[in-house]
């Protein structure tokens, strides 16, 4: 984010737990070249779980949840590029393996 200077990484790691839960774990990585004081990275942590919460409440508003690894199912723009490719991983480690 520009605007806030620095950088933001966000790693979202999701265990199944079984058919209808997924944990989710979420890690934070922000840079700055000058640092942070204690309230910009108070202020910066606070903008990201907010945003955080915001995506958990949308998501919770979808009847269906399963992960379409078909990439026909959904139109896709340059910005899906991560997922894309971890789906095309997903559904490749799912082949029979003709063994």
């Amino acid at each position: 984010y520009e605007q806030m200077g620095g950088s933001t990484g966000i790693l979202f790691c999701f265990t199944p737990l079984t058919a209808e839960r997924t944990r989710v774990d979420i890690d934070l990585l922000f840079q700055h070249p000058d640092g942070f004081t204690e309230e910009q990275l108070a202020e910066r942590l606070a903008f990201e779980i907010k945003v955080v919460a915001e995506d958990m409440t949308m998501q919770s508003l979808y009847d269906f949840l399963e992960l379409p690894l078909t990439l026909t199912d959904e139109v896709h723009t340059k910005a899906d590029r991560a997922a894309v490719e971890m789906r095309r991983i997903v559904a490749e480690l799912l082949q029979p393996t003709g063994m």
